[in-house]
């Protein structure tokens, strides 16, 4: 009876298996039995919910990899999965690289393997069912990697040419571009682009490193056509850009408080120029032979201006600089030679700053183009032969109200016609102070 009893228990054993929650798996003859790592069947079952193992038809954590439909809750924890079946794993400590099944931790992947490096293939628990993130023998992206750095912004030239030179001094990562960093690293251009061939150099502007525009930097660069000086600049050096014809126009920042001489000679493009405030000195023939400008502005800051500054320039001149009040004779007048600063220049405008109380004598003496003058009612003196042979002068506006007081022969030898307006409601002033230019026939009212 004992014996029949055993018998019977043996064959149940061998021909059914009960899992835990009453289900059957298959027998020992090719059919599915409960393994430790992980059941590999393909039912299409809701699965215990354990830590560390997801259903992979329904597609696991992306952080956790599997493969088993179902998971047994009594595995080891410390011991992961058996063979390729992914078991009821510790999520941080994953399958051992011997025995590691495709359960792994997200960090560690791979069949046979948790290790990147050694695994060949990434779990297939992710979102979708497919696999962990990065698929073959790689971790999912959620470890801590140092990001890829980022180029630096690179300026983009107007021209070719200058992008190369600038290249060629000053790429320090052989990138073939010049970022914005590489470009305020600069402190001097030295002579790199002296008579060379660039067209524009705009994006001077951003190298703020550079303190002073060096000698000769782009000396008879004749195709030049327009360059910005950046605001770091406080000096700009002699023949900086001498001969540079084609050069229309330029701002000098209101950093630069000196310009060299001969720093623009020979800009026949160049049709104005306006000198910031900051700049005190103009050295020798700074804009010489720029015969296209037509207008110049001295500001007040100006104390000195070099000889022939301005030789061969016409148009206006608007003139705010204490200079003016300086006296002059017959000798030293500022065009009687080529080491005056007025000396050919052959403005026919100017216009007086209201920064002027006083104009020197012989201040413009023999200015021969001159056709008219504006004097600021801020004008309190007006020296000894200040506008004497003035040949082509025909217009004088003096707005004070109260007469300046004058030199001798203050306007003479004037052209034809000559007339000085003054304010309307002045002129009974004017007949009295300026008697002999009123009995003359100079002075007329005007409405400023």
């Amino acid at each position: 009876m004992k014996r029949a009893f055993l018998s019977l228990a043996m064959v149940a054993m061998l021909t059914t298996a009960c899992t835990p929650d009453g289900e059957l798996n298959e027998d020992y003859n090719g059919n599915q039995t409960e393994q430790p790592g992980g059941n590999n069947s393909n039912e299409d079952e809701t699965p215990t919910e354990q830590p560390g193992g997801n259903n992979g038809e329904q597609g696991g954590n992306p952080d956790e990899g599997g493969n088993g439909d179902t998971t047994i809750p009594d595995v080891n924890p410390d011991e992961g999965g058996e063979g390729e079946d992914g078991g009821d794993n510790n999520p941080d400590q994953g399958n051992t690289p011997e025995d590691g099944g495709e359960g792994d931790n997200p960090d560690q992947g791979g069949e046979g393997g948790d290790n990147p490096s050694e695994g060949e293939q990434g779990g297939d628990g992710n979102n979708d069912g497919e696999g962990n993130g990065d698929g073959e023998g790689g971790s999912d992206g959620n470890e801590d990697e140092t990001p890829t750095e980022q180029p630096s912004e690179v300026i983009e030239f107007q021209d070719e040419n200058t992008k190369l030179i600038c290249t060629l001094h000053w790429d320090e990562n052989e990138d073939g571009e010049l970022s914005y960093e590489e470009a305020a690293a600069v402190t001097d251009l030295g002579t790199a682009f002296k008579n060379s061939t660039i067209l524009a150099f705009d994006e001077l502007k951003y190298f703020t490193g550079i303190t002073k525009i060096r000698d000769y930097a782009f000396y008879n660069c004749t195709e030049l056509e327009s360059v910005t000086i950046p605001n770091s600049v406080t000096k700009i050096g002699v023949y900086a850009f001498y001969n540079c014809s084609s050069l229309e126009s330029i701002t000098i920042p209101e950093s630069v408080t000196s310009i060299g001489s001969n720093a623009f000679y020979g800009c026949r493009s160049l049709t104005s120029i306006t000198i910031p405030d900051s700049v005190t000195s103009i050295g020798d023939k700074v804009f010489r032979n720029c015969t296209s400008i037509t207008s110049v502005t001295i500001p007040n800051s100006i104390t000195e201006i070099g000889e022939s500054a301005f030789y061969g320039c016409t148009g206006e001149l608007l003139i705010d600089s204490k200079i003016i009040a300086t006296n002059y004779n017959r000798d030293n007048y500022p065009k009687s030679s080529s080491s005056a600063w007025l000396y050919g220049y052959n403005f026919t405008k100017l216009t007086i700053g209201d920064n002027i109380t006083s104009i020197g004598n012989y201040t413009f003496y023999n200015c021969r183009s001159l056709t008219s003058v504006t004097i600021p009612d801020c004008v309190t003196k007006i020296g000894v032969s200040a506008f004497q042979d003035c040949t082509s002068l025909t217009s004088a506006y003096c707005k004070p109200i109260t007469p300046p007081d004058w030199g001798s022969n203050m306007f003479e030898n004037n052209a034809s016609g000559f007339k000085i307006y003054v304010p309307r409601n002045a002129v009974d002033a004017y007949k009295r102070s300026w008697r002999l230019y009123y009995e003359d026939g100079y002075i007329e009212g005007y409405d400023f």
